[in-house]
């Protein structure tokens, strides 16, 4: 292992974690991710970590550039962080994963195109979630995974909702990350240390847990719900539950379905 750059994209939707998290708060999550990363920097000194939290309104950086030299002070930066976060008015709006993941991506390609060293950290990227999917974040969030498998960044997901998320396990799936989806959730930091600590080069060589079933289905882009079967523009592959004439994305013209 020559290192990685771990990016840790976490949920802190407040409306989420009072309504369907018994036994654990984000107090407790964060308690717990900060002895991760603590163990996880020290398994080898040339891994470095970034924290982005999201939740309705907004993502933003909690912590960049965190290694082993500096990792005594996070937790306070960590704290100070989330206490100055814009957390009014941020009502029953979904929170925005898709945007969250675009700075994940942003960041690493910026480490990517000014690290000067031979041998380049391995990036990946952890979601930690305890919202359901939105329809309407799932176009964008699916191009941001699709430009992750262009740039070869697995993106692991550990979802605490008591219903599984298709996005982040279609996700795990196209980047060859890790999703799981925990029957205990107060079992966070156990989860952490025995699945999420292992690095990407050593993952193929044990065996790693595999999702029993992943639901593969699209969301539309005229009404943003998964559907079964719809129609696809043969241009910029958009989505439609319903026959149409011209794609509202390119603006490519088709065929009338009855006079095929």
């Amino acid at each position: 292992m020559d290192g990685e750059l771990l990016v840790v994209n976490i949920d802190i939707n407040p409306i989420a974690w009072e309504s369907h998290m018994s036994g654990m708060n984000i107090t407790d999550i964060f308690d717990q991710l900060v002895v991760f990363l603590n163990a996880y920097i020290f398994t080898e000194s040339r891994n470095k970590v970034a924290i982005i939290a999201f939740h309705q309104n907004d993502s933003f950086f909690l912590v960049k550039n965190l290694e082993h030299s500096v990792f005594s002070s996070v937790t306070s930066e960590l704290v100070e962080n989330l206490r100055s976060a814009d957390m009014e008015n941020i009502g029953d709006k979904p929170v925005v994963t898709a945007r969250s993941l675009s700075m994940a991506l942003c960041y690493i390609n910026q480490y990517m195109e000014t690290e000067t060293t031979e041998k380049k950290l391995q990036p990946r990227i952890l979601f930690i979630s305890s919202s359901y999917d939105d329809p309407e974040q799932y176009i964008p969030f699916i191009n941001c995974v699709y430009q992750s498998v262009r740039m070869k960044i697995p993106i692991d997901a550990i979802d605490l909702t008591d219903e599984e998320s298709p996005m982040l396990a279609q996700a795990s799936h196209l980047t060859k990350g890790i999703y799981i989806h925990p029957n205990h959730p107060t079992g966070f930091l156990q989860y952490l240390m025995t699945i999420f600590m292992v690095d990407s080069d050593t993952r193929t060589m044990l065996p790693m847990p595999t999702p029993q079933k992943i639901d593969f289905r699209s969301s539309c882009f005229c009404h943003q719900e998964s559907i079964d079967e719809g129609y696809v523009c043969s241009l910029c592959y958009a989505v439609y539950c319903n026959d149409k004439t011209e794609c509202d994305i390119c603006g490519a013209r088709f065929v009338d379905s009855k006079k095929r």
